[in-house]
């Protein structure tokens, strides 16, 4: 059974949506991926041997538009969309 969260993430990524910061971590650790916090508020996403940096949102959890937007450009280029 898929749960809620299996549907609305993929969803909010396509639209370009804001999204929480959790599912996106959430998400990586899915896709068998790995996420390492680094110095300040950076977070490296590693992916099909990909990686991104983000700054983790603050001081709420929402990743902005833009943010969702590399997030899925970063996806396709590890071929998962």
């Amino acid at each position: 059974m898929i749960s809620s969260r299996e549907r609305r993430v993929p969803r909010a990524i396509r639209a370009v949506q804001p999204l929480d910061w959790r599912d996106a971590v959430w998400l990586i650790g899915r896709l068998a991926g790995e996420v390492e916090e680094r110095r300040g508020s950076r977070t490296a996403f590693f992916l099909r041997g990909k990686t991104v940096v983000f700054h983790r949102p603050h001081p709420d959890s929402e990743m902005g538009r833009a943010q969702v937007r590399d997030l899925k450009g970063f996806l396709k280029l590890a071929g998962v969309l």
